[in-house]
């Protein structure tokens, strides 16, 4: 079992010609600062989205909208914690706003750049990892991201979570093992090597176009 801890939920779709095709989310596991109340979380939710306008905008796609950050307590069981009126102990930011300081890359949308999360810990059980949203990003002549470019998202990254690490509402961003272990984050790595998401994929309507043979 994880130790009790906050759930950072980020999430938002791509909106293309007025008209969102795909959603997107990914979350942080963070130390739980102090047993804190709603009003608290939703606080640690707005400015959660305001760090990923600030330090993830630059690097993303400008067809990706942020439509929800949300702080939830989750339990030593591993659910989500409730108060004594029976809501869920959570708080929310909403919203539809595009990453308009960004720039549109030409990457496919199922396309993930993955941002792996280290730890003091060795071994699995010490590593996250963010499958970012649509990077605003070109490859090079190898099909690959440049090495420049790569240290960009990573340190894009590092300031993101360098944010929410100075949060006052939220304990450290850390990576909870399903086996017990907890460890904060201590260094972010970014390959070069583009990945795609199957459910990204399939997310997106598809139009084929038929030929009959003669």
């Amino acid at each position: 079992m994880r130790p009790a801890h906050d759930l950072v939920t980020i999430a938002g779709d791509v909106y293309v010609s007025g008209a969102s095709i795909e959603e997107w989310s990914f979350g942080l596991r963070c130390f739980e600062l102090i047993p804190s109340d709603v009003a608290i979380k939703t606080a640690a939710a707005s400015s959660v989205a305001s760090a990923v306008f600030t330090h993830l905008g630059p690097i993303l796609s400008n067809r990706l909208r942020l439509k929800n950050v949300t702080v939830a307590r989750i339990n030593a069981l591993g659910r989500y914690e409730k108060t004594v009126d029976g809501a869920y102990d959570k708080g929310e930011w909403n919203g539809a706003t595009v990453l308009t300081n960004a720039a549109t890359g030409n990457l496919p949308l199922q396309s993930a750049v993955v941002v792996s999360l280290m730890t003091a810990r060795a071994g699995a059980t010490g590593r996250g990892r963010i499958f970012s949203p649509a990077i605003s990003e070109n490859l090079g002549a190898d099909g690959r991201l440049t090495g420049s470019r790569s240290l960009d998202i990573a340190n894009n990254y590092k300031a993101f979570l360098n944010a929410v690490n100075a949060l006052t509402t939220l304990g450290n961003v850390g990576v909870h093992s399903s086996k017990g272990y907890a460890s904060s984050v201590t260094g972010i790595r970014v390959g070069k090597v583009v990945d795609t998401l199957r459910s990204r994929r399939r997310s997106q309507p598809e139009d084929y176009s038929v030929v009959t043979l003669v």
